[in-house]
């Protein structure tokens, strides 16, 4: 760990950049989380920036990109004098490579669980939004209102099956952040064969839901990725 030192306004980390800085940890003084609210512009002014969250010690930040290797997802600020810790990326992948597997499994879920706790403040989820998505680009805004509720976020790492061909349905996925493979097997070859790649706003499962059938296909996280989530019993 190596002391690091920065005032009032100056940005430790900046949205989008790749995770070469270091993990931070707070031991005096405050940061603020912040997050462009327009994706279109590159730059973080008065005018395109929502604060998320204000941290002060003993909190870290910075870890979820070291842990997935994704750029940043936000901005940190800080807000007055701060004294911080700071982990290189290459002592942290030191330290973390020599960690048993079991120990790395359970540190990820942690991670994605606070990234789930977190995605609708990174992703206000709103009726513009939900509008996106073909499943519900034909309702009006009232019946988006009222779906909104129903939402849950969902974040996942790379490689996880979203649904499994065969499998009864249990929610309806909408892609927010990320990249799907769609998998189909085939009997000839003995294995799943990548047919399809879905991008940003791609609906999964809902077919199934609807016509109350299972999976045709299999549908797997090609990299990590941002869910929102539609229960069937609510859909």
């Amino acid at each position: 760990l190596v002391p690091h030192v920065v005032e009032r306004g100056e940005y430790i980390i900046h949205e989008d950049e790749n995770a070469g800085s270091g993990i931070f940890f707070v031991v005096s003084g405050t940061v603020e989380v912040l997050k462009k609210t327009s994706r279109t512009s590159k730059s973080i002014g008065p005018n395109n920036v929502k604060v998320l969250v204000t941290l002060g010690p003993p909190a870290c930040f910075g870890e979820f990109a070291f842990l997935t290797e994704d750029p940043r997802m936000a901005s940190v600020k800080a807000v007055s004098h701060c004294t911080l810790w700071q982990m290189e990326k290459t002592d942290f992948h030191r330290l973390f490579q020599s960690l048993p597997p079991s120990v790395i499994n359970e540190i990820l879920t942690v991670a994605f669980k606070k990234r789930t706790a977190n995605m609708l403040n990174t992703y206000p989820l709103n009726t513009s939004v939900l509008a996106e998505y073909s499943l519900f680009a034909k309702c009006n805004k009232p019946v988006l209102q009222r779906v909104i509720p129903a939402i849950r976020p969902f974040a996942v790492p790379k490689g996880t099956v979203i649904c499994k061909a065969d499998e009864a349905p249990k929610v309806i996925f909408f892609l927010r952040r990320g990249k799907c493979g769609v998998y189909r097997y085939v009997r000839e070859r003995k294995e799943d064969v990548h047919i399809l790649t879905l991008n940003v706003p791609a609906v999964m499962g809902d077919d199934a839901v609807i016509f109350n059938s299972t999976h045709s296909t299999t549908i797997k996280a090609m990299t990590n990725c941002d869910l929102y989530i539609l229960p069937k019993d609510d859909f």
